[in-house]
């Protein structure tokens, strides 16, 4: 597809090998326009299509444990900027800064398609993996949608059967990381029925990991009613 090319050859140039890269097609039962036929200043995104790609870059580690770092690359309703251009700009410019860091754990990069009909490339990924696969990941980090907004969150964790939530850790850490360098990033508020404290909607490719127990942090911008008029086709 024209979107991976264009992220294999910048991961190309920036260092990395032709072999850290992975290509995985999907079938999925269906798909939604590019933009909105409403909204003006159209952008025309194609055809419909049946079929979609996982962009996989493996940054190996010492360890075969691995952190998965994702972003999905449609869009569905605005010009894909913010939702999620924003976010595979963070994971592309991450993957091309640590290219020669060395890392005790492996760290793969997915750019999933299809999120926005129903996280099609996020189930695929994870319906693929191996047991040991599986077993080995022990992070994903989900970054959708963190340019337009007022409040930038993070969120983690599982709620289980009787209401309780587990599977907290990474995301207190990573929030304790945040509190250290005096990032304006913030934990969801308490008290929503909904979403229980601190996890939140489960709309986003983090959703298909956390099904299966593994644990995620999922970076979302979200903007307040005032702001949104502003923010249309984005």
């Amino acid at each position: 597809s024209a979107a991976s090319d264009v992220y294999k050859r910048q991961l190309l140039n920036g260092g990395y090998a032709e072999s850290d890269i992975a290509i995985e097609s999907f079938e999925i039962d269906d798909s939604t326009p590019m933009m909105d036929e409403a909204i003006q200043n159209v952008f025309d995104g194609g055809e419909k299509s049946n079929s979609s790609q996982n962009i996989l870059i493996t940054k190996k580690g010492e360890s075969e444990k691995t952190i998965i770092v994702g972003a999905h690359y449609d869009s569905a309703g605005t010009h894909g900027v913010d939702d999620n251009g924003s976010g595979v700009s963070v994971a592309l410019e991450n993957a091309l800064r640590m290219v020669n860091t060395p890392t005790y754990y492996t760290i793969q990069y997915v750019f999933f398609g299809s999120e926005e009909p129903g996280m099609y490339g996020s189930r695929a990924y994870v319906e693929s993996l191996s047991e040991k696969e599986r077993e080995n990941i022990i992070l994903m980090i989900n970054i959708d949608t963190v340019l337009a907004g007022d409040y930038l969150y993070l969120y983690g964790g599982k709620v289980n059967d009787n209401g309780t939530v587990d599977n907290t850790e990474a995301v207190f850490k990573a929030y304790e990381i945040v509190k250290e360098i005096g990032l304006n990033i913030q934990l969801p508020p308490d008290g929503n029925n909904d979403y229980p404290y601190p996890t939140g909607q489960k709309r986003s490719d983090h959703a298909p990991f956390n099904d299966i127990g593994i644990p995620y942090i999922y970076f979302c911008l979200l903007y307040t009613s005032d702001a949104a008029d502003d923010l249309i086709g984005v």
